[in-house]
Parts: C-alpha cells; structure tokens; sequence
C-alpha cells in the first residue's frame, strides 16, 4: 500500500532504511513495497527482504504465494529461491496448503533449491489429487537430483500412464545406476510392446543421454538401426553424450558416420549440433564437407559448425583447398561459415 502523501524518492529510502529490520512490522512494510506502483521502490523493497535474516521475513513471503497480485507473489517466489536452504524450514509446512496453486508454487520453489533435505515431503505429494501438483513433484524431484525418492517415482510409473514421460525425464535428471537400470527396462518394455510409445522411448533415450554410463551402450547401438528415423537420431544422440562425457572424445563413433550424415538434417537442433560436434572430429575430409553442406539451416547450427570446423587439425589447410577448388560448388551460407572460421 503507498502512502498517499509520499513521493518516489521518500518510499525509496523508506525500503532501503529497514533492510537492517527485525520484526515482522517492518517485513510486511516491505513486502506491500514490492507491490509499489514504482519500479524503484519495488527493486529497494525486493533488495532488503534480500538482505534480511529475521525468522518473520521466511514466513510472510511464503504467505505471499497465495497473493492475487502477481508482482508481489512472483517476488515472493524469486526471494524465496534466492534465499536457498533458509526459506525451507517455512516453504515445507506450506506443502500442506489448501490451495493447489499454493502447493504447485512451493513445490516449484524446492525444487530450485539444491541439497533442501525435503525429498520426503515432497514425495508425500506424489498422491496429491491435483495432476499439476503431481507433475511438479516430479519435476522438482528430478531438478533435486533425489535418488531417495526412486521407488515413490517407479511406484508411479507403473500407477499412473499419464506421469511416465515427466518420470523418465525426471529419472535422467537423478543419475546413478538404479535410474539407468530402470530406463534401459523400460525402453526395452517398449521395443518389445505391440504399439511403442514413440514419445516415451525418445524422452528416455534423451534421458540417457543425460545419465548413460558403458552399461547402455550395447542397447543404444541396436536401436541405430531403428526403422523410425528420430529414435535412431535419439540414439545416436544419447551415444555421443556418453562419450562425450565419458571419454572426452567421438572418435570411436567414426564407424557411425553415415548415421551422423543423416541426423545433421533432424528436425530436433539439439541432435543435429551433436551430429556437427561428432563428426567434426573425424579426420576424413569427406566429414568436413558433409558439416559444410549443412551450412545455413539454421543460426544456432551455423555457430556451432563454425566452432567444430575450427577445431579441426588441419581445418584452415582444408577450408583454403574448398574455397579454391573450381570443383566445388558453394552456396553464400556454406561460403560464409567457411571464412568466418578462417578469419
């Protein structure tokens, strides 16, 4: 609430002088700051709840998730992150709120906040009856990396259809050789069902990529083959980061070149700037053409390609002999990613 007779200026200083308060007085003052008509009260106001340590300033932000005023409730939301493990102890008892909204705001906030030692609270809500608050669990579980809560999410899995996709996203996120175990069961459930989940068995090879260790590789070597050309891409994604990751190198996929070739051209950015990283590494100058001849599809690619070609060994040796052959047709794109890297 502004004071009708007050100017900018003077609500300004008022927020900037209690950023040293403790009582819950001040803490409300300062949060009916952050819904201030003024931008720079709102940011003083935003800055000492900040800078607060009082008990009270936890509590009555946490109040404010319920607020119809969306300024203030999406401050509350960003302290309250910013706060980290000391707004904890207020957000978990909140996790009980009557109000779904209220439920699915805190759920969101903890799963923002790293090591917050809520896995259990949160996995409660896994029974929640509304499916936006179930999904955020889920969510917020994987985003904490919460191996505590395996079996509540392979509990569901088999419970609930409609949560699998988030549950094997949320199981690449965890890591570790129980979730690997039980995305490589899974995929093979699929490969061997009458009628796959296409979206399931992309989301859990996305999810192997993320957290694949040796032990997938034999499987994802056979799905290469696949007849549906986005699971091979998946695939083939899922390798690359593994090795990546792993080895530090994607050399030992040059054997695999042709499927890179081909998943330069997917639909999804994300494989095919793998594909480019990949195949940049194989000294066959073939390799470079095939990165070349993508050139110009689209910016992001672009920046990559000139990143990989770059790497190269003999990359301004190969560029020189390409832009000087009269056997070589570029197009303007495919000439411009060429000099970018030479220059």
């Amino acid at each position: 609430m502004e004071h009708s007779n007050s100017t900018v200026d003077e609500r300004r200083q008022e927020m900037e002088s209690l950023a040293s308060a403790d009582n819950a007085a001040s803490v409300q003052r300062l949060i009916e700051g952050l819904g201030d008509s003024a931008r720079g009260v709102r940011a003083a106001a935003f800055s000492s709840l900040e800078a607060l340590r009082c008990p009270a300033v936890y509590t009555e932000l946490v109040r404010c998730l319920d607020q119809k005023n969306l300024v203030v409730r999406n401050a509350a939301s960003l302290l309250l992150i910013n706060m980290q493990l000391r707004a904890v102890p207020a957000l978990v008892p909140a996790l009980a709120n009557p109000d779904h909204d209220v439920r699915k705001f805190v759920v969101d906030i903890l799963g923002l906040i790293p090591d917050n030692g809520a896995d259990h609270a949160l996995s409660a809500l896994l029974r929640d009856p509304d499916d936006n608050v179930r999904i955020s669990v889920v969510e917020a579980l994987g985003n904490m990396k919460s191996r505590k809560s395996l079996a509540a999410l392979r509990s569901l899995h088999e419970n609930d259809e409609s949560m699998r996709v988030t549950i094997c996203e949320a199981m690449g996120k965890i890591g570790g050789d129980e979730a690997e175990h039980f995305l490589l069961e899974e995929a093979q459930r699929q490969l061997d069902a009458a009628e796959p989940d296409e979206l399931l068995l992309a989301t859990i090879l996305d999810s192997l990529a993320l957290c694949g260790t040796e032990l997938a590789m034999p499987f994802l070597h056979e799905l290469i083959i696949s007849p549906i050309a986005e699971v091979q891409h998946a695939a083939m994604y899922a390798l690359i980061r593994i090795h990546q990751q792993r080895y530090g190198s994607t050399e030992e996929l040059r054997g695999f070149a042709m499927s890179l070739s081909a998943m330069l051209h997917s639909s999804n950015e994300a494989y095919a700037m793998a594909a480019a990283s990949a195949l940049a590494s194989f000294p066959e100058s073939d390799a470079l053409m095939t990165l070349v001849s993508v050139a110009g599809h689209s910016a992001a690619l672009d920046a990559v390609l000139v990143k990989a070609i770059g790497q190269r060994p003999r990359a301004l040796e190969e560029i020189l002999q390409i832009l000087m052959s009269t056997d070589v047709s570029l197009e303007s794109a495919q000439q411009l990613v060429l000099l970018t890297v030479f220059r």
